[in-house]
């Protein structure tokens, strides 16, 4: 009787805690939800995607060479790496005209729904595979919000959003064929076909194939596969077809191509997702206090901790996979993401494994036992509260980021005043302007940079080069800097910038401009700035919403001050702030910005600056 008693305590008691375990499940996942829910559509690459995902279901099929760029189409600027061009405008067949349907029919709402989705889905992959692979309750519930946290970095509404979900899936499926899981494994080849026509990413599922077939065929050599004759069959089969099937897309092996190929190079080495965690913390972008840093600290130093601790009793597949894309992640903040939903899907049954093997006295193993309920549910109870701490502030406003990143005031007023003529546009804006003003106006170059001809001039221009004379485009000499030269070439009438690049440094062209008779400020805000050409056809706009510089220079200067002070590590904006100081000739207050900036980052050119700055103070000039 006392027995049956007990048994029948034991089963509530059970039961209670599932329960519980699935009440935190759940409001866990529904806080990471709410979460991605909160933030705006704020991605630059976003509108381009959405303008070539209205073109392809307008037209039928992608373009063949790029319709938003004027500068491409132009004859002195053939195309030096058209494969380049035709990889780019081909790799997003399927989710270009998504991302357009669902934000042509529900708007920024749609789209922020579905990135949360496709988001929450990836950690809910990840996490039933930890569970599936017998990883404990608080351990999995660990892995999870540290994946939770890379991906909350990870929001932008991009078509690699459809990477991270197939990359969990397809490291899900081959998990749980090797646990046994029948011809579940078929599945990747439709997963493989619908991945390559909707992101380039889907290479790094083509590698971790291969690898996974690499590792199955030396563990056969060494005898040492745990699948029958039969699972071996099915498993190539499915992996060597998968592989097949993934070059079924319009750039074909395009992918590969500009990934590998060293004259593609150029390419990433300026772009912001393709630097390494490490840049951002050498060049004052990020703090050492930042959260990330300890987040890809920990990504990056846990496997090959759990790989000697082990005592490398891991699987062969999991080394090789994690080895290589480690590797990568450390090279790139982009493949970084890979290698953490890859690390947590696989390690955490490891890590699980080494917990318990710490516990080896009779009396920790009677204290686990008897505990053991009560810490699985406090770690993953205290994970729920840090998540919806992050939160305190949520309001659901389902907008655009029209603080932050999206040019909606100058989009706006272009439109409304119908400015004709060539537009030289920030690169990080050509998106944006292309969905609000293509086919009307095209814009000068956006962040795909498809033509590199174009975006070493638009470089040449924004940096204000001072070399003068010809041999550009077969310009002729007339004693001009060259970034004005250029202007003219393109007949530029319209220019469209942001204050400060994507890291705060100043557009050496916005003060060249500004000090320019041949060019007139006639809109800004913290975002954007627009000047036209001091010409007569230009001369009824420039009467009516002409602007003083010194208004330009005081909305840079708040703008810079505000970011100054919300990214406290990044010594840019105050250097930024020096020099408009510097031209307003306030020569006192440049010299505070940049003594401000020397505190965040003692850097050479600052040190030269200040020095050049008190010397001129103390020698009364612009006093």
């Amino acid at each position: 009787m006392v027995s049956a008693e007990q048994d029948r305590l034991s089963c509530a008691r059970s039961r209670a805690h599932k329960a519980i375990k699935l009440a935190v499940v759940v409001l866990l996942f529904s806080s990471f939800l709410i979460y991605f829910l909160n933030i705006d559509l704020w991605d630059y690459d976003f509108w381009f995607h959405a303008a070539t995902g209205k073109y392809i279901v307008s037209h039928g099929h992608p373009p063949d060479k790029d319709p938003f760029s004027f500068t491409s189409g132009l004859p002195e600027n053939k195309n030096l790496l058209p494969r380049w061009e035709h990889f780019v405008l081909g790799q997003y067949v399927l989710s270009q005209p998504i991302f357009y349907e669902v934000f042509d029919r529900a708007g920024p709402e749609g789209m922020i729904v579905l990135r949360s989705l496709l988001l929450v889905l990836t950690l809910a992959i990840a996490y039933r595979r930890m569970v599936r692979s017998g990883a404990s309750f608080p351990i999995s519930v660990s892995f999870v919000f540290l994946l939770f946290v890379v991906l909350s970095t990870a929001s932008g509404e991009r078509p690699v959003l459809f990477s991270f979900f197939f990359m969990a899936l397809l490291v899900s499926l081959l998990e749980d064929f090797k646990d046994g899981s029948g011809k579940k494994i078929l599945w990747i080849v439709p997963v493989m076909l619908v991945w390559a026509n909707m992101h380039g990413g889907f290479i790094i599922g083509d590698i971790t194939l291969i690898v996974y077939m690499t590792g199955e065929g030396i563990k056969m050599l060494r005898d040492r596969s745990s699948f029958t004759k039969k699972e071996r069959k099915i498993f190539f089969i499915a992996t060597v077809a998968s592989v097949l099937a993934s070059l079924i897309n319009p750039s074909g092996w395009d992918a590969f191509i500009v990934s590998f190929f060293p004259n593609y190079k150029i390419l990433f080495e300026n772009t912001q997702e393709w630097q390494s965690p490490l840049y951002f913390l050498v060049n004052k972008i990020w703090g050492y206090l930042d959260y990330r840093v300890y987040n890809y600290v920990v990504l990056l130093g846990a496997f090959p901790i759990i790989f000697v601790a082990r005592n490398r009793k891991l699987d062969l597949n999991h080394v090789m996979l994690l080895s290589g894309m480690a590797i990568m992640g450390a090279r790139s903040l982009r493949l970084l993401i890979f290698y953490a939903i890859v690390f947590t899907m696989l390690m955490a049954k490891e890590v699980d494994i080494m917990a318990q093997g710490l516990i080896k006295t009779r009396r920790a193993h009677s204290f686990l036992k008897k505990w053991a309920s009560g810490i699985g549910l406090v770690l993953p109870a205290l994970i729920l509260l840090l998540v919806l701490g992050m939160m305190k502030d949520a309001t659901f406003g389902f907008g655009v980021a029209t603080r932050a990143t999206v040019p909606k005031g100058a989009a706006d007023f272009i439109e409304t005043n119908r400015i004709e003529g060539n537009m030289l546009n920030d690169c990080s804006y050509g998106g944006y302007l292309t969905w609000r003003l293509y086919p009307w106006k095209q814009n000068f170059i956006d962040t795909r940079a498809l033509n590199i001809k174009a975006m070493k001039d638009y470089e040449v221009i924004v940096s204000a080069t001072n070399v003068e004379g010809g041999g550009k485009n077969h310009l002729s000499s007339g004693g001009l800097p060259l970034w004005e030269m250029l202007l003219r070439h393109y007949k530029v009438n319209l220019v469209v910038m942001a204050p400060f690049d994507i890291y705060g440094d100043l557009f050496p062209l916005t003060l060249k401009l500004l000090e320019s008779d041949k060019w007139a400020p006639v809109y800004c805000d913290r975002l954007s700035l627009i000047f036209v050409r001091s010409a007569p056809q230009n001369r009824g706009l420039i009467d009516k919403y002409g602007l003083s510089n010194d208004v330009v220079y005081n909305t840079m200067i708040a703008s810079a001050s505000s970011l100054a002070m919300r990214y406290q590590v990044n010594p840019r904006y105050l250097r930024s702030l020096g020099e408009i100081f510097y031209a307003m000739n306030r020569k006192e207050d440049a010299l505070k910005a940049y003594q401000y900036a020397l505190k965040r980052d003692s850097d050479r050119k600052t040190r030269e600056r200040i020095t050049k700055i008190e010397s001129e103070i103390r020698g009364g000039e612009g006093i």
